[in-house]
């Protein structure tokens, strides 16, 4: 997320060294954009988030910037346990939030089911940190497209092998091309009409139908008589 930070680059915009790439970042910045997409009207957001992760306290400051960057009040909420959990989900209803954001983090995807079934019961949509979050009940998330990094990735060795561009001055790219998911029955389960502005830039996710089993033996081949 940050090669800056662990010191693998002097820094992000000049790295210095012989080390330079393309992030896979938690796309906080488009995960909160997608709430505007979905619920233009929203104008209050929970951040929710481990605080003893420190990358779900990261991915939590930084949807927090960009949600106050798009026009939202959003109210953060660090916790630390299950009890905290479920008496900071009462303070979220009581301030009568519109929308929680939850990162990528262990803590709340152990717990997931608490947080779902608060929001079924209260209406209140949970935006998330990835598919599998968003899998287990949350309503929407925004996921980078890897192949767009792969093209990137790509871009930058052909920059340093044919173009001569050094490394040390070659920049860590962020802001990927994400896909936005929505879970189609937590959509219909909270009553949320999404816009017909914003169906071209979503996609709508469904569980998978099971085939079905089969009921009948295959009858055997017959046996070639000698």
């Amino acid at each position: 997320n940050s090669p800056d930070e662990i010191g693998l680059v002097d820094s992000n915009e000049v790295p210095g060294g012989n080390v330079t790439g393309v992030s896979s970042y938690t796309p906080c910045f488009e995960q909160i954009d997608l709430i505007k997409v979905l619920m233009p009207k929203a104008k209050t957001v929970a951040a929710l988030y481990s605080a003893t992760d420190e990358d779900a306290v990261l991915q939590g400051i930084i949807a927090a910037r960009e949600a106050e960057n798009i026009g939202m009040t959003c109210t953060q909420y660090p916790i630390e346990d299950k009890d905290a959990l479920e008496s900071t989900l009462s303070k979220i209803k009581e301030a009568k939030t519109e929308v929680i954001y939850i990162p990528v983090d262990k803590f709340l995807s152990s717990n997931i089911d608490t947080i779902t079934a608060f929001s079924y019961e209260n209406k209140i949509p949970v935006i998330c940190g990835d598919e599998a979050t968003m899998v287990q009940g949350a309503l929407a998330t925004s996921e980078i497209n890897y192949m767009s990094i792969g093209r990137k990735a790509a871009g930058m060795v052909c920059d340093i092998l044919f173009e001569k561009v050094k490394v040390s001055t070659l920049p860590v790219m962020y802001k990927h091309d994400c896909t936005n998911l929505v879970n189609k029955a937590v959509r219909d389960k909270l009553g949320i009409e999404i816009p017909a502005t914003a169906l071209g830039e979503i996609e709508l996710w469904e569980l998978p139908t099971e085939p079905p089993a089969e009921t009948t033996a295959a009858t055997a081949a017959p046996k070639k008589s000698n």
